[in-house]
């Protein structure tokens, strides 16, 4: 979504000038709605609430939305864009909401959760106001200087004797991370980023307003505000860990009101009409550039169609434009991959779109540059952003004439990448020599990434599978609010010669959130194949919850002991005549608690004179749920013949605390019961013996 607000556009010479009452309504009307949203980026339930308030601004286009980006939910690194302020810290610690987003709709009462938001700003809208306000505003592009008049005028007494005036610089159209922003898709730019819309940079009028001394029936003031714009608002004065962004005039916005007092009833409220002026001689043009090409199935395709919409949103056609396409970052002095000049008029208001022929991009960063050579036939001063950078909307995997590259064996157990590409900041890369991260949800790569022992100051113990190794790949559940994400290994070779069997193996650590003494949360873990290099894929294994927990759940971030791993296997005999498997390994998350996995293994073997170790739990596979237990577990048994098999519960120091004896495994699945209320806390393990191979799988109680 952009935020096309009316502007004039004028030369030099015709900014605004204050007088007598002029543009002010002074008949009796209704109250505006105005909605004070406290959200942040970190917060993943927040473009819910932008949603919200931008169907309250669709329905009511007089009504006022302010995000104001406090402390809670402020970014959390450096690549994040910090949109915090001090007003609207100063406002939260007033508002005083119980979670977030939390908004306030003409402050009436405290912040509340977003499923009032909408009733409350239609009951408003019925009420009459006591005060009118309207407000009009001039930026001159030259100097930045920033002028703002405004009305205000009583249509009858105010309930209080004084009132307050705010008067607050928004911005819309600013780039960056948003937790679960693709939940507002409207809002999700072409390369992944979040365009954050109505974020309040700066106050004319401090954190509680400026005074108005007369507040009673045919009382009228004019107030006027001077201020020269930074290039960056130096909103947030308290702690700058992530980028400041630009203050781009263009897309400022100036929102007014009228309070009862300091911090609570907002009578009425006001956008103000914009201008802005052009340097002498010159007339103000503004364009937009989207991209909306499409990549080639799966993760080896080069193939992308890029195509592109054209839209003026000046009021004077655009006679020509010239648009490029270059690799990364724009430069003057390279050449363009694509080079397009439309001589056709595109006429205010209009748009076009344009397609290009298929290109073999692949996974690239491409910019978009575009140059409007005649408007209108006038001299022009162009405030559109005309560097438009997108990546393409398909990873790739590192291709090779075309090709992928094809793994006749795969085993990672994430060593390899540690070392000087991994930095000891408390995180690691993202991906390893042999995989991809597929991040459409556009989580920070700080929260899904290898993590070794050294990125944990005073680690109790090494963090790879069983404490015997230093790296495993964690997904940081207790970090990232909703979501999901694969790791995606190259393609591999399954066929092997004297091979009819193959199974994946894999190692895991996964605690629940705990909530008050109670396990929360069904973060979840899902393994995908893919015969098609991505294009479509099968879903092999899927647990979450307490069905994947190996240890108890905790309100701390886990970090898994030597006896908190778990290990499954996959039978992919269905699979083993596949000459390029795609395996991925997706995390999603419910904003509980860290995953962890290590020692992935694919082996291809000959069942006919597989040993022991081969076929263990390849004919029956075995879940445990709930897992940590109190009182009575469940054991799920996925068989794939009939036999014959004795079940019993060992505890850590492999003596036999259960037996259910002999019991008769049927073809499919069956679920076991077994009272568990006699055992003590610690670490057990179900162990399954049977003439076609055994099992163990292990289980914590807790009480």
């Amino acid at each position: 979504m952009r935020f096309s607000k009316f502007l004039t556009l004028l030369g030099v010479g015709s900014a605004i000038s204050a007088g007598a009452q002029t543009f002010v309504p002074t008949t009796a009307q209704k109250k505006v709605p105005v909605l004070e949203e406290y959200t942040g980026v970190r917060c993943g339930f927040c473009p819910a609430g932008h949603i919200i308030g931008s169907n309250i601004k669709a329905a009511n286009p007089k009504a006022v939305i302010i995000n104001l980006h406090g402390a809670p939910y402020g970014p959390g690194s450096a690549t994040m864009v910090d949109l915090r302020s001090d007003v609207s810290f100063d406002l939260d610690s007033v508002a005083d909401p119980s979670g977030y987003p939390a908004g306030s709709v003409n402050r009436v009462g405290k912040a509340t959760g977003r499923g009032g938001w909408t009733s409350a700003a239609n009951t408003i809208a019925t009420q009459n106001s006591p005060v009118n306000v309207a407000a009009k505003a001039s930026i001159d592009l030259n100097t930045r200087e920033l002028e703002v008049i405004v009305e205000t005028y009583y249509t009858a007494n105010s309930s209080a004797s004084t009132n307050k005036l705010n008067v607050f610089i928004l911005q819309n159209n600013i780039a960056g991370y948003q937790a679960s922003g693709s939940t507002n898709p409207a809002n999700v730019l072409p390369n992944g980023d979040y365009n954050h819309m109505h974020a309040l940079r700066h106050s004319l009028t401090g954190s509680w307003g400026q005074t108005i001394s007369t507040t009673t029936a045919g009382y009228f003031q004019a107030d006027t505000f001077n201020y020269t714009i930074p290039a960056k608002f130096n909103a947030w004065t308290r702690s700058q860990v992530a980028a400041n962004p630009d203050a781009i005039l263009k897309d400022l916005e100036i929102a007014v009101s009228i309070a009862e007092n300091d911090s609570a009833n907002i009578y009425t409220g006001a956008v103000a009409d914009m201008t802005l002026i052009a340097p002498p001689g010159q007339t103000v043009a503004e364009a937009r550039l989207e991209s909306k090409g499409i990549a080639g199935a799966g993760y080896c395709s080069l193939d992308y169609t890029p195509s592109f919409t054209f839209e003026n949103l000046g009021t004077s056609a655009i006679d020509t434009v010239r648009i490029m396409a270059y690799t990364g970052t724009y430069s003057a002095t390279a050449t363009p991959l694509l080079d397009t000049l439309v001589t056709s008029p595109t006429a205010a208001g209009a748009s076009r779109t344009i397609t290009w022929g298929v290109q073999q991009w692949g996974d690239k960063n491409v910019t978009y540059v575009f140059d409007i050579d005649s408007y209108n036939g006038g001299n022009l001063y162009n405030v559109s952003n005309t560097n438009y950078s997108t990546q393409t909307p398909s990873i790739k995997f590192d291709l090779i004439n075309g090709n992928p590259n094809v793994l006749s064996t795969l085993l990672e157990d994430f060593e390899a990448v540690v070392g000087p590409n991994i930095p000891n900041n408390g995180y690691g890369v993202p991906s390893t020599a042999i995989s991809i991260l597929d991040n459409p949800s556009n989580l920070p790569g700080s929260q899904v990434a290898v993590f070794h022992t050294t990125h944990l100051n005073g680690a109790p113990n090494k963090m790879g599978a069983n404490g015997t190794s230093d790296a495993s790949y964690r997904f940081r559940f207790s970090s990232i609010d909703e979501g999901a994400v694969k790791l995606v290994f190259e393609p591999l070779n399954v066929a092997q010669a004297n091979k009819n069997a193959a199974k994946l193996k894999f190692f895991h650590a996964y605690v629940q959130y705990s909530q008050n003494g109670t396990a929360v949360g069904q973060d979840s873990l899902k393994v995908l194949v893919s015969t098609d290099c991505g294009s479509t894929w099968n879903v092999v294994f899927g647990e979450g919850g307490s069905k994947i927990a190996t240890a108890t759940a905790t309100a701390n971030a886990h970090y898994p002991a030597a006896a908190e791993w778990d290990s499954t296997e996959i039978d992919l005999t269905s699979y083993v005549n596949a000459t390029e498997l795609v395996i991925a390994f997706e995390g999603i998350s419910d904003y509980g608690n860290n995953l962890y996995l290590d020692d992935i293994n694919v082996i291809s073997y000959d069942k006919t004179v597989a040993t022991a170790e081969a076929v263990e739990t390849f004919n029956t596979a075995v879940a445990v749920y709930p897992n940590p237990v109190a009182n009575e577990m469940s054991i799920e048994l996925t068989n794939a013949v009939s036999s014959e098999a004795s079940v019993s519960v060992f505890n850590a120091v492999g003596q036999a605390v259960i037996s259910l004896g002999s019991v008769n495994l049927e073809e499919g699945i069956q679920t076991l019961n077994v009272n568990t209320s006699d055992l003590v806390n610690g670490v057990y393990f179900v162990n399954i013996v049977s003439d076609n191979g055994n099992t163990t799988k292990r289980f914590v109680v807790s009480k």
